[in-house]
């Protein structure tokens, strides 16, 4: 029994990876752990699977998820029983809203050992509630069961994961003892089933109604929020040039990777905090959230029609100001209605944007570029100028995503932009970046703060199996940057033990531990020749600015004055 047992586990587990693999799946993320012993054997024996191995469960659904944002395929994650499965947790909180395919296959005590007291044995069952699309708790492995279950199961966990409403799901896997036997059974040769996929187009009734209201419409916009990596910005530039509306791109839009564009107004936040005043009469939006809460804020207070375009269901619309919603692929939409309307001729309302973004970027060039230190906006106008279509680029939460929303603009093309924005954390950057290396199969720079960094330690363990390298490059202030901008700041006695989490460390002493390249630039002319050579030779390094916290504060509040005083001698001129 015993023996036949071990062998069932193994034929099982061969059974469903080669389904995952005939599905097209082919990268898996595994944690170690005993109980998972069957799925780890039937990955490391099957030629066509790629794996990543790593011993902490969070750093290795972050791993996944970086990889499926990069890819748009789900990875498959495995992990043994018990706190294993509960570790996921956070990576299976973003990536369901952001909506990103994964897959996970939880390891568990057969159902006799389960609400008995059993080693390691929690309930598993249903653990991720609503943050998954579809889950399943599998039998144990048995004869009784045909083949084809676990073809159609495997079947349905890939469609589920990537259409409809795209997300994680989940499989729990239980298995008696013994886990393996050391005779390897065949891997059964079972037909697959497959889910054809269809693609959702816009009604043409809909494209009617809406290309008549933005062509009796010249004073519109288009906001574009944060899209998968793979958008076509093409369609987007196309309908901005003939309605003659400007674009207003968040930084994870993807329009800013594609390059300067002249529709693209390079500085609105700056330009909204200056002057809030313009108003549109309509709001094309494209996508989903916004990292600026200026341009959030000022939405807010428009009294006019608001479009949002989607490929999804799901409600992204915190001010409830939505007045009409489409679920289809951006990227598509903007192709088919470029058809329903007529090229408009150059309009003051757009002038006015173009005029005053322009000024915006000669000024703030002026003022950021000429800093004699390294600074954080500085960093962030830097990557603009350097980076290039061969490197993607992940930018963690906090004050990262808001420098560089503000400051990052290319001129020329770079590779995608990624950040974890489904629910804004901090933790799994350096994994999650580590994956997107590996699935867009190119360098990856990855920017974010110290206390991130601290968060995801464990996780600079992964570039000693990664193919590509990874740059990190840390802002080091010591703490946590953004409560200096927040209203908390004025609670000056507890703003640094209990908000900022203030620290005394540096990083090199973790590159050395890790067996990483180190570097710390310690003024402007130090990094850009730093950063050329990382361009250059690409390889897995650790970049530590440090910055001070005060005089972030007081340099972002000098830019801010600063631009109210450009615009408003801009206006004086004129």
């Amino acid at each position: 029994m015993s023996a036949d047992t071990g062998s069932l586990n193994l034929t099982w587990s061969n059974l469903i990876i080669d389904q995952l693999l005939k599905q097209g799946v082919r990268y898996f993320c595994l944690g170690a752990g005993s109980r998972s012993t069957p799925l780890a054997l039937a990955i490391a024996d099957h030629p066509d699977t790629q794996h990543l191995v790593h011993f902490d469960e969070r750093g290795v659904g972050f791993h996944a998820l970086g990889y499926s944002k990069a890819t748009g395929l789900p990875a498959v994650i495995v992990v043994t029983s018990g706190t294993a499965v509960a570790n996921l947790f956070p990576a299976i909180m973003e990536a369901s809203n952001e909506r990103v395919p994964l897959i996970l296959l939880t390891s568990d005590r057969p159902h006799e050992l389960r609400d008995c007291g059993a080693n390691q044995t929690c309930d598993q069952i249903k653990l991720f509630s609503d943050y998954v699309r579809w889950q399943d708790d599998l039998p144990c492995p048995t004869t009784e069961i045909s083949e084809r279950y676990l073809a159609t199961t495997i079947a349905q966990a890939v469609y589920r994961s990537r259409h409809g409403h795209p997300g994680p799901v989940h499989l729990n896997c239980p298995f008696r003892e013994p886990l393996f036997s050391l005779s390897l059974p065949p891997i059964p040769d079972v037909s697959p089933t497959f889910y054809e996929t269809t693609q959702t187009m816009p009604a043409v009734s809909t494209l009617e109604r809406w290309a008549e209201c933005f062509q009796d419409t010249p004073k519109g916009i288009i906001v574009a929020g944060s899209l998968p990596a793979r958008q076509k910005m093409d369609p987007v530039f196309q309908l901005a040039s003939i309605l003659k509306w400007p674009i207003l791109p968040d930084i994870l839009s993807q329009v800013r990777s594609s390059g300067y564009n002249h529709e693209v107004i390079r500085h609105y936040d700056a330009l909204l905090k200056a002057n809030p005043s313009y108003k549109p009469d309509l709001v094309l939006h494209l996508g989903d959230r916004l990292v600026s809460k200026t341009l959030a804020q000022w939405l807010k207070t428009l009294d006019c029609p608001y479009f949002q375009v989607s490929d999804h269901p799901c409600r992204q619309d915190p001010d409830h100001i939505v007045t009409h919603r489409l679920a289809v692929d951006p990227s598509l939409f903007c192709k088919e209605i470029a058809g329903f309307v007529e090229e408009r001729s150059p309009t003051d309302w757009f002038g006015a944007w173009k005029t005053a973004s322009d000024k915006m970027e000669q000024h703030l060039g002026a003022m950021i570029d000429n800093q004699a230190d390294l600074t954080e906006p500085g960093i962030a106008r830097s990557l603009s100028n350097s980076l290039n279509p061969s490197w993607s680029l992940f930018i963690g939460s906090s004050m990262p995503i808001r420098d560089t929303d503000q400051f990052l603009f290319p001129k020329q093309p770079i590779g995608p932009i990624f950040g974890n924005r489904g629910v804004s954390g901090i933790d799994g950057n350096i994994a999650t970046a580590i994956g997107i290396a590996q699935g867009m199969q190119q360098p990856t720079f990855a920017l974010f703060g110290d206390l991130a960094f601290l968060h995801d330690i464990n996780s600079l363990a992964q570039l000693r199996q990664a193919q590509y390298p990874v740059v990190i490059l840390v802002i080091n202030n010591h703490g946590g940057g953004i409560f200096s901008f927040l209203p908390i700041a004025q609670r000056k006695d507890v703003l640094e033990e209990f908000f900022v989490a203030s620290h005394p460390y540096n990083f090199q002493n973790a590159a050395e531990l890790f067996q990483i390249p180190y570097f710390r630039p310690h003024n402007p002319r130090d990094w850009e020749q730093l950063f050329s050579d990382l361009l250059a030779n690409p390889c897995s390094a650790i970049v530590e600015i440090q910055t001070r916290r005060a005089e972030n504060l007081l340099l972002h509040q000098e830019i801010q004055q600063s631009v109210i005083e450009c615009l408003n001698a801009t206006h004086t001129a004129t």
